[in-house]
């Protein structure tokens, strides 16, 4: 703002430029831009959505709305249950977000559009046809936690994104630096938040060191793989479905079976990758190295009885994924 102890004194263009030169740059390298309209605690305009958050939000998205990469997030944490806004009523802060996004919509008809849930809660606006992404901050902090409570939490007709694991990553990225004990948990709780049909951020890169070169390159690896799959057209597996359905050293399964395409993953000491009730027939098999990037492609078949069971080639570490298309 103007005066920053004053909302009603209007945005600061000069702030408002400084972002957009500094946003513009991430954009041009095709960064995602996750963009909070407002942080937690803060209710500047009171509880109830109103004229005021109206006019915040449709100059904020007129500013910026031509950049590429880009989420809106109506807000942070918006339920926030310590400082201003642990005085509105939970019915006050979600029709606050539901009118946030209204009004982004009307200003914007092309950007997707998040909420932030903090604490592990589940998805508040399942039916809002603005609201289509879910940004959870999940309190779990081993991998297969964050695979089964923040996956079957999110997964839905929404895009579900893994925004926070807080303090777990943080301690991670402390444990990295400290004595080099961190990245392979971190990396593990990415691939399991994907292989739970959820997209991954790398949190708190500023409220602690910064991660390592290794461990950003671990995250990249991830994206580049999914990339390079119709992961999109596939869904995840949980509870009996996943038991029932995984082979050999499997952990998670993303598939479609009608279609012939299976994601597997293996976190330690993979020898084989396998799935149960594959349609018969002729597969293609990439190999995938989530430590070092390291590809084998391979063919192979699934013969009546439904069992697809694969060796590990040479040269893809003890943690392994395998992309399975049926030819």
């Amino acid at each position: 703002f103007i005066n920053n102890a004053d909302p009603f004194s209007g945005l600061d263009p000069a702030k408002l430029s400084s972002w957009r030169a500094d946003l513009k740059k991430l954009d041009d390298a095709g960064v995602i831009l996750w963009f909070n309209l407002f942080d937690d605690h803060a209710v500047p305009y009171g509880c109830k959505y109103n004229e005021n958050y109206r006019k915040y939000a449709t100059e904020i998205v007129n500013t910026f709305k031509d950049l590429k990469h880009l989420v809106w997030v109506t807000q942070e944490e918006y339920r926030w249950t310590t400082g201003s806004q642990s005085a509105c009523t939970q019915s006050d802060n979600d029709q606050r977000q539901i009118g946030l996004a209204s009004a982004i919509r009307a200003a914007d008809p092309i950007h997707p559009i998040a909420t932030h849930h903090m604490g592990g809660q589940a998805m508040a606006f399942p039916n809002d046809p603005n609201i289509r992404v879910f940004g959870q901050q999940t309190t779990k902090n081993t991998p297969e936690a964050m695979h089964d409570d923040a996956g079957k939490q999110g997964w839905g007709n929404w895009v579900y994104v893994m925004a926070e694991a807080h303090p777990w990553h943080k301690d991670l990225i402390d444990a990295e630096l400290n004595n080099a004990a961190g990245r392979a948990p971190m990396r593990r709780s990415q691939w399991a938040t994907a292989m739970a049909g959820g997209y991954v951020m790398m949190y708190d890169a500023f409220e602690s060191g910064d991660p390592t070169d290794a461990m950003f390159d671990d995250l990249r690896r991830l994206k580049l793989f999914m990339e390079g799959t119709p992961f999109n057209r596939m869904a995840p597996l949980f509870d009996d479905a996943l038991t029932t359905a995984k082979l050999d050293g499997t952990k998670y399964v993303l598939s479609n079976p009608a279609q012939g395409l299976y994601i597997l993953y293996g976190d330690v000491n993979t020898g084989k990758l396998g799935v149960r009730n594959a349609p018969v027939g002729n597969y293609s098999l990439r190999w995938f190295d989530p430590v070092t990037g390291v590809t084998v492609n391979q063919s192979g078949s699934v013969v009546a009885g439904g069992l697809a069971s694969f060796t590990k080639p040479a040269g893809v570490g003890p943690e392994a994924v395998l992309y399975l298309r049926k030819q």
